[in-house]
């Protein structure tokens, strides 16, 4: 079994080629397709075609049969149809993740508090137009979220990086803004949350963080925290 969380993802990766089977009316054919898109829990195929160029039948609600393979290997799975659209401006296959592959995309996103400061930056016409010294409210190997007094503004003219070092890891990356939001505590000032992705994380700074949660989850259970 593949078991290394890239070579898994890298079987849903866009433009990636898969052999579906239908479980359709007794049809044994396997027939091309790709991955149009894939999030964490779902994953889009373009339509498959029969030799005249129609578009093949597949039931709604039904299940298919999935083999891929690339340079990592062979993956395979039954995965349920969760939707075929034709005739609309994406048409395309909606079906479910494989279940081991949904429970490894959970595993990489796993998220820890760590409080440690750093350097945000907002960046205009790239040059830093803003610069400020927040602290870390949480992490992934995905990505970060910071603590911040100033509920800064999130747009699409601006692009935004985070600095820091950190138990060896050093980063200096884009990241991609997804929420800010105000937080209240009893005996403490209003702050906010502001959660981005990374958006160029290298493998090893990924790899490092994702021990350095793992070393913190064992740390934990050793304590019976969880």
């Amino acid at each position: 079994m593949i078991d290394d969380l890239r070579k898994i993802k890298s079987f849903f990766e866009e433009g990636q080629r898969v052999s579906l089977f239908r479980n359709y009316m007794n049809d044994e054919k396997q027939y091309e397709t790709s991955v149009i898109a894939c999030d964490n829990e779902k994953v889009f195929l373009s339509l498959i075609y029969d030799s005249d160029g129609d578009v093949l039948p597949i039931e709604d609600g039904g299940a298919v049969g999935l083999l891929l393979i690339n340079k990592s290997g062979i993956w395979g799975a039954e995965v349920p149809v969760l939707g075929v659209f034709e005739g609309t401006e994406n048409d395309g296959i909606l079906v479910s993740l494989p279940e081991v592959l949904n429970k490894v995309q959970r595993r990489e996103y796993v998220r820890l508090d760590f409080a440690f400061p750093l350097e945000f930056q907002i960046i205009y016409r790239n040059a830093v137009f803003k610069k400020f010294k927040l602290k870390c409210y949480n992490m992934s190997a995905n990505g970060i979220a910071v603590m911040t007094v100033s509920n800064i503004e999130i747009s699409e003219k601006y692009e935004y990086k985070v600095v820091f070092e950190y138990k060896g890891i050093k980063v200096d990356n884009h990241v991609k803004p997804i929420y800010i939001h105000e937080v209240n505590l009893e005996n403490s000032a209003p702050f906010y949350v502001m959660g981005c992705k990374f958006l160029d994380l290298s493998i090893a700074n990924t790899d490092k963080i994702y021990a350095m949660i793992n070393a913190e989850l064992v740390k934990a259970r050793k304590k019976g925290v969880m």
